[in-house]
């Protein structure tokens, strides 16, 4: 993984999540070309995204897939907490300076608290990309941040997590499947 990006920001849409090999389909504002462009509603890969009403979807690629991180332009980060599987932080608010990933050292306290949301990926690649959903991944330069992953099956969780009055987050959590 060569970004050096901690946080990610879009410039006001969502954030996409794509196994790296897979990337280089996505089109941003520019284009799809999922179905060859010719079996869907939408003129490109961004609308697509944009439809996703919630904080977490699933649209498909030609090959693979896209997670969609909701249509806000949230500061995002990537923790791995103590163990290898990813999670992905997203702020609503919280005071300048303040480290929200410090605030999650414990997470325990994430189990406690019910999901809002959930989809279900299956990972083939030990490489996801997160980026802004405008921009094809070809355009991003090194801006994206990157998921470290074994490959299998995941339930993805959305939590919504207020550590205190000042601050608010989103968490997405990776579960892996128990088989």
């Amino acid at each position: 993984m060569n970004n050096s990006l901690d946080w990610i920001k879009s410039g006001g849409g969502p954030l996409v999540c794509i196994e790296r090999g897979n990337a280089a389909q996505w089109l941003g504002v520019g284009g799809t070309n999922f179905g060859n462009g010719i079996h869907t509603k939408f003129s490109s890969d961004y609308e697509r995204a944009c439809d996703v009403q919630d904080y977490l979807g699933v649209i498909l690629l030609n090959t693979g897939f896209a997670v969609v991180l909701g249509d806000m332009p949230l500061e995002t980060r990537v923790s791995y907490g103590t163990g290898d599987v990813p999670f992905i932080v997203r702020i609503f608010y919280a005071d300048q300076g303040v480290d929200v990933v410090e605030k999650l050292n414990d997470l325990k306290v994430l189990d406690e608290i019910d999901p809002v949301e959930s989809v279900n990926v299956e990972i083939r690649e030990r490489e996801i990309v997160i980026f802004d959903s405008a921009y094809p991944f070809s355009e991003v330069g090194d801006a994206y941040l990157s998921l470290d992953f074994q490959p299998g099956k995941y339930i993805v969780v959305s939590k919504l997590f207020e550590p205190d009055e000042r601050s608010s987050l989103l968490i997405h959590e990776f579960r892996r499947y128990q088989t």
